[in-house]
């Protein structure tokens, strides 16, 4: 890069036409481009009857209606708050071609599944929550498809996710992957500020890289007391899909007056690809247990 700008300032300064912004050519300009290593033809617009006509590769449903290939979506929630459950849980079923929430995943996937927070013993003890509820074929898919990369049980420090080095690390175990789970933003920005917008950028920008070459990215965050999402409003922009799970307030009036709800909100805070009744916010409980992990909608008397 550092190269390629001096050609350009080489450029400028043996074309005195260049400081006359009056005098800015088409020639000159792909001259600069050329410098910078940028096809000056791959921006320009297309015309409307040539973007129908183009020939472009449908996204592949991965869980029901909800996920989709080449997608960014993002789990928001206070602490404790089953957030890394409900990944896991969804990510469970399209490893297996199975279903969750009422959502059937078409086909099994491959999931690599980023844990910047747990100890490694809590991994694998999720792990044999799930298992415990899969049989037969259903469990082989589980262990073949589903990969966590746990930080703790690597047994250093992953660099902090804003890197060149730990983004290689982890698009290097994602080559033959469907979907990529990082868990959670706090734990993998080891060195930086989440409300760094210029760091923040380079991040969604490998994102935004990983997602063109077809994977799709799930990512998790927490929010404040307020209920605000942590980090730069930078983390959100490029989402497809954002999704905030909540606690239901307690009735401000009437027999069950503060009296905390028993299931949980699934909203749609996000969702470009969904129709205005599939974004509806729906409701739901979970259960873990020697049984396995389960999560289902409800429809509680509000």
């Amino acid at each position: 890069m550092v190269n390629k700008l001096k050609n350009i300032k080489e450029i400028i300064k043996a074309t005195p036409e260049l400081k006359d912004l009056n005098s800015f050519n088409e020639a000159q300009l792909i001259e600069l481009c050329l410098a910078a290593g940028v096809n000056l033809q791959k921006f320009k617009p297309q015309k409307a009857g040539e973007l129908l006509q183009k020939e472009i590769k449908e996204r592949d449903m991965l869980l029901g209606y909800l996920i989709q290939s080449q997608m960014i979506v993002n789990f928001t929630a206070p602490s404790g708050i089953c957030k890394s459950w409900l990944a896991m849980y969804l990510c469970v079923a399209m490893a297996t071609g199975g279903t969750s929430l009422g959502l059937k995943a078409p086909k099994p996937r491959k999931i690599v599944y980023l844990d910047a927070e747990m100890p490694e013993i809590d991994a694998q003890t999720r792990m044999r929550c799930f298992a415990s509820g899969l049989v037969g074929e259903l469990l082989k898919l589980f262990e073949a498809n589903f990969s966590i990369m746990n930080i703790d049980g690597a047994g250093q420090e992953l660099p902090d996710l804003t890197s060149l080095l730990a983004q290689r690390i982890v698009s290097h175990y994602c080559k033959d992957v469907d979907v990529l789970v990082i868990d959670n933003f706090i734990s993998v920005f080891t060195e930086t500020d989440d409300k760094d917008d210029i760091k923040m950028k380079q991040f969604t920008n490998w994102l935004r890289e990983l997602r063109k070459s077809g994977l799709t990215i799930i990512t998790i965050n927490h929010t404040t007391k307020e209920g605000k999402r942590l980090g730069s409003v930078i983390l959100d922009t490029y989402n497809d899909l954002t999704i905030d799970i909540r606690e239901p307030k307690p009735d401000s009036k009437g027999p069950n007056k503060d009296i905390k709800k028993d299931y949980l909100s699934f909203i749609f805070s996000k969702a470009r690809h969904l129709t205005a009744e599939q974004k509806e916010t729906f409701y739901f409980k979970f259960n873990i247990d020697e049984s396995g992990v389960n999560f289902w909608k409800v429809q509680p008397e509000i």
